[in-house]
């Protein structure tokens, strides 16, 4: 009995690597082989580049694939390089599932990759004999593929985790530093405020439903101008600090020129004060005068309602586009 229990989960783990296998190297039969090909499978899970995916039956799960394997056709053996651990398997008569922590490769496929870390579960049955998958489920967010300086701590505030760029901005002196593990700003007034914001980040992480949240915190020069943004994010119990991330500054951007009614003009010169760059830097890069944009930015300050560029930032940055 007991070698027949050790030969099934040895079959069912089997399979699992060969779906694996079959799905970065582009192989049709052999992944179709390892489906159970009714109306009643389903994928389901989240990554990081595509967000939530649900597909329902063999047919479309059939579609899906097949067409990303034309659009990437070439075999990738990377597959080789996934590790798994802590894997719970359960196996009854006909149906078993398994639950497991999947570490993969960055293999430069961006649409066929989740690189790093990925929470996976399969339930499988027993068809004439052989096992097959009937549901799949993966959970994936790495940070592999970040571009944007970005660092990961815990809830007492230790940096766990950084990667190149933000321990070049560190070092070029960005108004932030890791002391005694943890991440302070430089300057007394951007350090209260980061801890704030720090601490709040940490109450959301013990919440049994994951929560997911993004506030900037300004990190200013002694005459009151902004130098830099850092951005503190809760995503599924894990706490982020981006430093003077663009892309998603943009975004905010873009939602409080609608929301303000800002010109394009404005926007154009929000976007230079929110990287950081004085007036007359701002004039140079957008080609006008110094007068000119002294004039854009007294509008601004008039239709949002603040004095300060400091205020003008986080008013800017707070405004979100609501999710859909």
């Amino acid at each position: 009995m007991f070698d027949e229990r050790v030969s099934e989960q040895q079959a069912i783990l089997r399979l699992i690597d060969e779906e694996t296998r079959a799905f970065w190297n582009k192989d049709w039969e052999a992944f179709r082989a390892c489906w159970v090909e009714e109306p009643g499978i389903r994928r389901a899970g989240w990554w990081s580049l595509g967000g939530i995916t649900w597909v329902e039956g063999w047919d479309e799960l059939a579609g899906r694939v097949r067409q990303r394997f034309r659009d990437n056709p070439e075999p990738n053996p990377s597959a080789a390089e996934v590790r798994r651990e802590n894997v719970n398997l359960r196996i009854g008569a006909d149906m078993a599932w398994v639950t497991f922590d999947q570490h993969a490769p960055d293999t430069g496929e961006p649409e066929m990759d989740m690189p790093g870390l990925s929470r996976e579960t399969r339930v499988l049955e027993k068809r004439d004999g052989e096992w097959k998958l009937a549901y799949m489920c993966y959970l994936h967010r790495s940070v592999a593929r970040v571009a944007a300086p970005l660092l990961q701590l815990d809830a007492t505030g230790a940096v766990t985790w950084r990667n190149a760029a933000a321990t070049r901005e560190l070092t070029r002196g960005c108004g932030l530093q890791v002391r005694a593990h943890g991440l302070r700003a430089t300057r007394r007034a951007d350090d209260a405020r980061l801890q704030r914001a720090l601490r709040w980040a940490a109450t959301l992480t013990g919440d049994m439903d994951a929560r997911r949240a993004v506030v900037p915190v300004t990190l200013e020069t002694e005459d009151g101008t902004v130098a830099n943004v850092c951005w503190v994010m809760v995503d599924s119990g894990v706490i982020s600090v981006g430093i003077n991330d663009r892309t998603l500054a943009g975004l905010r951007l873009e939602a409080a020129a609608l929301v303000f009614g800002l010109s394009p003009a404005q926007l154009r010169l929000a976007e230079r004060i929110v990287a950081g760059d004085e007036l007359p830097a701002a004039a140079a890069a957008l080609g006008v005068g110094v007068t000119t944009v002294r004039t854009q930015l007294q509008r601004i300050f008039d239709k949002i309602g603040v004095r300060s560029q400091p205020s003008l930032v986080r008013v800017l940055l707070s405004i979100a586009a609501p999710a859909v």
